[in-house]
């Protein structure tokens, strides 16, 4: 089995909806409280049996809340489960590509891609273009082509958790770290298709900077070729 886990900041009731959701196929899964402004939404899923919730005090951002939830699992669940799979906690992942990756981690026990599908109708112009920009930076720097290098949607098994707990980053820049170490680490890294829901208010609700955290991916990138 597979211990979903779901880094949130301020989050409305679609949490609740992914929660309900997985409890039906999933006997645990973590939820890390990021310092968001009300606990109300995470009192409800506490509630449920399955749920584990973690607690920032405070907006860490979404790297140390994921390390946060590998460190939790690793002393507390490992033992009983096969690995983790993250989900990001606006609603964008469906629970059957979810279980699908889930499957893929129990098969092959290598880290496992949700890569979104980008020539869609609906699809925003930004992840659209800035993806498939990224993924050839990627490719010309690190030999390595990635379809969807900036997915939330991602499973690792057991033996790579104390790795994962080691690379850097707090926030965004985590996840391109993440596939940065695992390359020079030369992991297979497993891509699964996944279909993405775009939602009418995604943009609005994202926490990610396009500026900002698009700078840090790319000064990252660039930085830590050689």
């Amino acid at each position: 089995m597979i211990v979903p886990i779901i880094p949130a900041y301020n989050p409305d009731d679609k949490l609740i909806e992914i929660i309900k959701e997985l409890r039906k196929d999933f006997k645990k899964i973590i939820i890390v409280n990021d310092g968001s402004n009300s606990d109300e939404i995470f009192k409800k899923i506490a509630e449920y049996k399955e749920c584990i919730v973690l607690t920032h005090e405070v907006n860490k951002g979404k790297g140390v809340a994921l390390k946060t939830a590998f460190a939790y699992y690793q002393e507390k669940l490992i033992n009983n489960y096969r690995g983790v799979i993250t989900i990001d906690a606006d609603g964008q992942h469906k629970t059957s590509d979810v279980k699908k990756i889930a499957l893929i981690l129990e098969e092959k026990n290598n880290f496992v891609l949700g890569t979104r599908l980008f020539n869609t109708k609906d699809t925003p112009w930004r992840n659209k273009v800035g993806n498939r920009i990224t993924s050839r930076v990627f490719k010309r720097l690190y030999k390595v082509y990635l379809k969807d290098t900036q997915t939330g949607l991602r499973a690792c098994p057991n033996r790579l958790i104390p790795f994962l707990l080691t690379i850097a980053g707090n926030r965004f820049e985590y996840e391109i770290n993440e596939l940065i170490a695992l390359v020079k680490k030369k992991e297979i890294i497993e891509e699964v298709d996944i279909k993405t829901v775009y939602l009418s208010d995604s943009n609005k609700k994202s926490h990610f900077n396009v500026l900002k955290d698009s700078y840090k991916i790319y000064k990252i990138l660039f930085s830590k070729w050689k």
